[in-house]
C-alpha cells in the first residue's frame, strides 16, 4: 500500500508538471502567432497609402532622414525641421524650410502611432481635405505630402 501511494503521488506530480509544460508551450505558440499576425497587419497597413488611399503617397524609401550628431531628426533631403510648434495624438508640427516651397509648417507623424486601418483612413481623409481646400486666411492648406520609411509628412 505504501508503494501504491508513492506511485500515485509521483504520477500526480508528473501529470501536473506535464500540464505546466504544455501550458507554457501553448502560451509561447499563441504569443508567436499573435506577433506574426500583428506584423502581417502592419505590413498590410503600410501597403494602403498610394494604392487604396489616394491622398497619402506611396512610401518613398529614397527619401533619407537627416539626423544631428546626437541622433535627433532634423529633416529629410530638401526639408529642414526647425522649431516644434505643437504636438497632438499622432505627431508634431514643426516650423521648417522646404527647398521648393520655402518657409512652411511640417506635420510629422511617426508610422508606429498609426495602429489600425481606421486611423490610417482618417489620416488619408485629413490630408485629402488639406490638399484640396480653397485658399482661406483662417485655414491651413497642405501643399505637399510625402511618405518615408518611418514617417508620414504633410507640408503646409
Amino acid at each position: 500500500p505504501h508503494r501504491v501511494i508513492e506511485a500515485l503521488q509521483t504520477a500526480s506530480f508528473m501529470a501536473k508538471r506535464v500540464g505546466d509544460i504544455v501550458k507554457e508551450e501553448v502560451s509561447f505558440v499563441k504569443d508567436q502567432a499573435s506577433r506574426k499576425l500583428q506584423q502581417a497587419y502592419r505590413k498590410f497597413l503600410m501597403m494602403l497609402p498610394g494604392h487604396v488611399l489616394e491622398n497619402i503617397p506611396v512610401e518613398n524609401a529614397m527619401v533619407k532622414e537627416v539626423r544631428s550628431e546626437t541622433g535627433k531628426l532634423t529633416g529629410w533631403a530638401g526639408v529642414t525641421l526647425r522649431d516644434r510648434l505643437g504636438s497632438g495624438a499622432f505627431g508634431s508640427v514643426f516650423l521648417g524650410q522646404h527647398e521648393q516651397h520655402g518657409k512652411c509648417a511640417l506635420k510629422v507623424i511617426p508610422k508606429p502611432t498609426i495602429t489600425n486601418a481606421n486611423e490610417l483612413v482618417a489620416l488619408d481623409r485629413e490630408v485629402g481635405y488639406m490638399l484640396h481646400l480653397e485658399a482661406h486666411p483662417n485655414v491651413v492648406r497642405a501643399i505637399d505630402a510625402f511618405n518615408t520609411t518611418r514617417h508620414y509628412v504633410v507640408v503646409m
